[in-house]
C-alpha cells in the first residue's frame, strides 16, 4: 500500500507539472503577440547558445587532433625510428622480417623522393607501381591489395556473377543477353565500384577483379557495335543510346581560388594529354577563367596553348600592384577596378558568345555567377548562347570587396552587344550560391560523375583531412604503425569536422535571427564542394601569399607543374570512369553511320562538328 501511495504522488507531482505547461502555453498562445514572440526568442537564444557551445567544444578538440596529427607526420622525424631499430637490433630484439621491414622503408623513402621528381605521368606510374609493390608494414602493400578480391566495400560475388555472363554471352554470341547485361551494370557505383575506387588503398589501378570486371563491360559494348545485320544493328544502337542515357556523363569542375585557380591549367593539361577531358565543364570564380579559356581554343590547339607564358601573353595583368589594390580599396571600397579586369578578360577572349565557343570548341562549358540576392545562375550555349565569354567570367569573378558587381552583355542578331539582365540586375561571384554546380549540370546534361579541381584555400585543409582520413596514399615516408595512428587521429578530426559543419548547418537553416547575411554566410558554408572525385593541390605558406598577386612566368611555371603532379594519382580512377562512356559513345557513332539514313540536317542535330553527342 505504502509503495501505491509513493507511485500515486509521483503521478499526481508529474500531472500537475504537465497540466502547468499546458496552461502556460495556452495562455502565451491567448496573449498578445508580444509575449510569445518573446518567449520564442528567448528559447531560440537559449538553444543558440547551447550549440555554439558545443560548437566551441569541437572545436577545441579538433585543435587538441590536429595538433597530435602534427606531431606525428612531422615532429617525430623518421631517424628516430630508424635509430631505433638499430637499437633494437643489436639487443637482438629485431628478427629477420624486422630487419627486412626497415630495409623496405629505408628502399621506400629513397622511392617516394624519385616519386617526387618525375616529370612526367608515365616515369610517376612506374615509380608507383614499384612502391606498390612493397610491403604494407612499411605503408604500401598495394599490389597484394590488388590481388586480393576481398573488400567490404564492394560486393565481388555480384561483379564475379556478371564478369562470367557477360563473358559466356560474349563468347557465345548472344547478342540479346550482352544487352540485358548492360542495362543492369552500367549505372554509378555498380556492386559499391566506386566505394571501392574512393579507398585509394594502392597508388595505381584498382582491384584485378574489378578491372578485368571493366575490361568485360568495354569488350562487350565493342562486340555489340560491330554486328553487320542492320535490324540487329539498329536494336544494338538503342540499347546503347538507353545505356548511355542511364549511365550519365562525367563533368569536370573548377573552383574558385583566386590566382591559385591557375592550378587547373596543370590539372586539364595531364586530362587532355590522357585523352580523359571531359566534354563537359564548368567554372567558377577564378576557375572561370579557365574553363573560358578552354572555350575559346580548339581540340587541336588548347595542349600548345596552356604554357607558362599564358599569364603575360597579352601584357595585361589579372590582378594589379598591391599598392594599386591598396590604394583603390581605401577609395572606392573594392580592391580592384571592373573596367581594368574587363579589359583583360576582353584581351583574352574577345567578344566569343557561348554559342560560338562551342562551335570552336565542342566543349559545353558553363559558368557559374550569382544574381540578385541569394541567385545562382549557370551560363553556357543552351542557357544564354549569346552571353559574351568575358562579361561572364567578370561576373562570377566579382567576390564581394574585390570588385563590385558588373553587368553581363549579349550580342543580338545585328551583333551588336546588349545587356543580357534588366538595368538594375548585377552579377557577382558564383562561389556565393554555388561553386560546384553539379545539380543543374546534372538537370542539362545528364551528368552525374564530378571530377572536381579544388583549390579554394580555405577548404583545402579541411578536404586533406577527409582524402587522408580515408586511406589516400601520401608523400610522407611514415612508417606502417605511424601511418595507421596518423589514419585513426583523421578520422578523428574528420568526424569533429563534421559535427561543427552539422552544428553550423543547425543554426543556419532553422534562421531564427532572419538576418540576410546569415543566409548568404548559409549558401556559403552548406555547399558541398567535392565531386566524385576531388583533385586537390597540396598548399604551401607561398601559395596562400599569392592568393591575390598576378601570377608570373616562374608562378605559372609552378602552378602547372604542381596541378598536373596533383592529378597523375586519380588518373586511373578517372580512366576506369571515363572508359566505359568512351566505348559507348564510339559505339553508338559506329552503329549510328551503319544505320541512320535520314538526312545531313538530321544527323547534324544529334552530334555536332566536334562530336557531342546529345542525350
Amino acid at each position: 500500500m505504502a509503495f501505491a501511495h509513493v507511485w500515486i504522488e509521483v503521478a499526481t507531482a508529474i500531472g500537475v507539472r504537465v497540466l502547468r505547461v499546458i496552461l502556460a502555453a495556452m495562455l502565451l498562445a491567448l496573449a498578445p503577440p508580444i509575449f510569445p514572440n518573446a518567449a520564442a526568442h528567448a528559447l531560440a537564444l537559449v538553444l543558440m547558445f547551447a550549440e555554439i557551445a558545443l560548437l566551441s567544444v569541437n572545436a577545441v578538440l579538433l585543435a587538441m587532433v590536429h595538433l597530435a596529427i602534427v606531431l606525428n607526420k612531422y615532429v617525430l622525424p623518421s631517424w628516430y625510428h630508424r635509430a631505433r631499430v638499430k637499437v633494437r637490433e643489436s639487443a637482438g630484439g629485431v628478427d629477420h622480417k624486422g630487419r627486412a621491414n626497415a630495409h623496405y622503408s629505408k628502399l621506400r623513402q629513397e622511392t617516394l623522393a624519385e616519386l617526387e621528381r618525375t616529370e612526367t605521368y608515365e616515369a610517376w606510374r612506374t615509380i608507383a607501381n614499384k612502391l606498390d609493390a612493397f610491403p604494407a608494414e612499411v605503408g604500401e602493400g598495394g599490389s597484394a591489395w590488388k590481388l586480393d578480391d576481398k573488400s567490404d566495400a564492394y560486393d565481388k560475388v555480384l561483379v564475379k556473377v556478371y564478369l562470367n555472363t557477360m563473358k559466356t554471352a560474349r563468347e557465345r554470341g548472344d547478342i540479346t543477353s550482352l544487352g540485358l547485361c548492360l542495362r543492369t551494370v552500367l549505372h554509378r557505383n555498380f556492386a559499391g565500384i566506386d566505394r571501392l575506387l574512393h579507398l585509394r588503398s594502392a597508388r595505381v589501378g584498382t582491384k584485378v577483379l574489378v578491372q578485368a570486371f571493366n575490361d568485360e563491360i568495354v569488350a562487350a559494348i565493342e562486340y555489340m557495335s560491330t554486328t553487320d545485320d542492320e535490324e540487329t544493328a539498329r536494336e544494338m544502337l538503342k540499347v546503347l543510346r538507353e545505356s548511355y542515357r542511364s549511365l550519365g556523363r562525367t563533368a569536370l569542375c573548377l573552383s574558385g581560388g583566386g590566382a591559385l585557380a591557375m592550378y587547373h591549367f596543370g590539372v586539364l593539361l595531364t586530362l587532355l594529354r590522357q585523352g580523359l577531358c571531359p566534354q563537359v565543364i564548368s567554372g567558377t570564380s577564378g576557375g572561370s577563367i579557365v574553363a573560358a579559356f578552354l572555350a575559346c581554343h580548339s581540340p587541336k590547339d588548347i595542349v600548345t596553348s596552356i604554357r607558362p607564358d599564358v599569364s603575360t601573353r597579352f601584357g595585361r595583368r589579372w590582378f594589379p600592384l598591391p599598392i594599386k589594390m591598396a590604394l583603390h580599396f581605401l577609395k572606392h571600397g573594392v580592391l580592384m577596378d571592373e573596367a581594368g579586369f574587363s579589359k583583360t578578360t576582353k584581351a583574352y577572349f574577345g567578344d566569343t558568345t557561348f554559342e560560338e565557343g562551342f562551335a570552336i570548341s565542342g566543349l559545353a562549358v558553363s559558368i557559374q555567377v550569382s544574381i540578385g540576392s541569394q541567385t545562382g545562375y549557370v551560363l553556357n550555349h543552351l542557357t544564354s548562347p549569346n552571353v559574351l565569354i568575358r562579361t561572364a567570367v567578370c561576373a562570377s569573378c566579382a567576390l564581394p570587396g574585390l570588385m563590385r558587381p558588373v553587368e553581363i552583355l549579349a550580342k543580338d542578331k545585328n551583333g551588336n552587344l546588349i545587356p543580357f539582365h534588366p538595368p538594375d540586375v548585377k552579377s557577382y561571384d558564383g562561389t556565393i550560391t554555388q561553386d560546384i554546380p553539379s545539380a543543374r549540370m546534372t538537370e542539362l546534361f545528364n551528368c552525374n560523375n564530378f571530377i572536381v579541381s579544388q583549390v579554394n584555400p580555405h577548404l583545402n585543409f579541411v578536404l586533406h583531412l577527409a582524402e587522408e582520413s580515408h586511406g589516400r596514399k601520401q608523400k610522407s615516408a611514415r612508417s606502417y604503425q605511424r601511418r595507421n595512428a596518423v589514419q585513426k587521429l583523421l578520422r578523428v578530426a574528420n568526424f569533429l569536422l563534421l559535427n561543427i559543419k552539422y552544428s553550423i548547418q543547425k543554426l543556419l537553416e532553422v534562421d531564427l535571427l532572419d538576418i540576410r547575411f546569415v543566409r548568404t554566410l548559409q549558401g556559403v558554408l552548406m555547399q558541398d564542394f567535392r565531386g566524385h572525385i576531388t583533385i586537390l593541390p597540396s598548399l604551401t605558406w607561398t601559395d596562400y601569399s599569392k592568393i591575390l598577386l598576378h601570377p608570373t612566368e616562374m608562378d605559372m611555371q609552378r602552378y602547372i607543374s604542381r596541378g598536373e603532379q596533383s592529378t597523375w594519382p586519380h588518373i586511373e580512377a578517372i580512366r576506369y570512369t571515363m572508359r566505359i562512356e568512351h566505348a559507348l559513345v564510339d559505339g553508338i557513332r559506329a552503329l549510328t553511320r551503319r544505320t541512320d539514313t535520314s538526312s545531313p540536317a538530321n544527323k547534324a542535330k544529334r552530334q555536332n562538328s566536334h562530336g557531342f553527342l546529345e542525350h
